[in-house]
């Protein structure tokens, strides 16, 4: 498997990973588990909400968010994350959506005192098959170097 270094990241560079699927079942089953409000598991509230149907909650968009990274090829050592800023759901997330990620890369710097990692920025957005964000957030990562 390649692997994708700290020393190979171009600050401006776009990397665009995925094609998820969301299906009805799936909001309605993670919503039971972990963010029950009536208009992410109910179709009839949902028909009522603002959204006139069913839409996956946040931290399922993010679970998806997390499973598209993993798909990147090729793959990044991250040794750890340092945080998310500004993190936006813009549009809701249906069902039938197909999705992708992309990474956009803003800034890298070394670890003061660490020469073996480094630190990388980035701005994530989950989209769906209209190219129109349903997730945004800015991403901090410790990343691995080649020594």
């Amino acid at each position: 498997m390649e692997t994708l270094y700290f020393e190979d990241v171009r600050v401006g560079e776009t990397i665009t990973v995925g094609d998820y699927k969301l299906t009805q079942k799936e909001i309605i089953s993670f919503a039971t588990e972990w963010d029950p409000q009536p208009y992410h598991i109910d179709k009839k509230v949902a028909a009522l909400s603002i959204y006139g149907v069913l839409t996956a909650c946040g931290i399922h968009i993010m679970a998806i968010r997390t499973l598209l990274l993993h798909q990147m090829r090729p793959k990044p050592i991250i040794l750890g994350s340092l945080g998310w800023d500004e993190l936006r759901f813009p549009n809701p997330a249906r069902a039938g959506d197909r999705l992708h990620l992309t990474i956009e890369f803003t800034y890298k710097r070394n670890w003061p005192r660490k020469p073996h990692r480094g630190i990388e920025k980035s701005i994530i957005k989950v989209m769906n098959q209209e190219d129109s964000p349903v997730l945004i957030h800015k991403d901090a990562v410790m990343v691995a170097k080649r020594n």
